[in-house]
């Protein structure tokens, strides 16, 4: 069965910055679900995913226009670090898109 519009695929995936950083995963016994076709994935990856089949590997990379858009300094929001009780670490990450099905 491939993906089409209105299917509930599962997919395990990878992201990775630029220098290969792993940033985000669903690993293969903890697959995201999502509902296809409805923008619940940026277009980018929503596009790519579409037609592909179980078993299918490959790699995805979203140009910012299918994605959430080119940087913009304007758009970054500065938190306190006290808004975030209880955390004891945190990070900066950059996020790239990565799929296997």
């Amino acid at each position: 069965m491939n993906i089409t519009k209105d299917l509930v695929p599962s997919i395990a995936y990878q992201v990775r910055t630029q220098e290969g950083v792993l940033v985000d995963e669903a690993p293969v016994n903890q697959p995201l679900e999502y509902l296809h076709g409805h923008n619940n994935l940026v277009e980018g990856l929503e596009k790519a995913l579409e037609g592909k089949a179980v078993g299918d590997v490959f790699e995805v990379r979203v140009k910012p226009e299918e994605g959430y858009g080119e940087y913009n300094d304007n758009m970054v929001q500065r938190v306190p670090k006290d808004v975030f009780m209880g955390v004891d670490e945190l990070e900066v990450v950059c996020v790239l898109l990565r799929t296997r099905i």
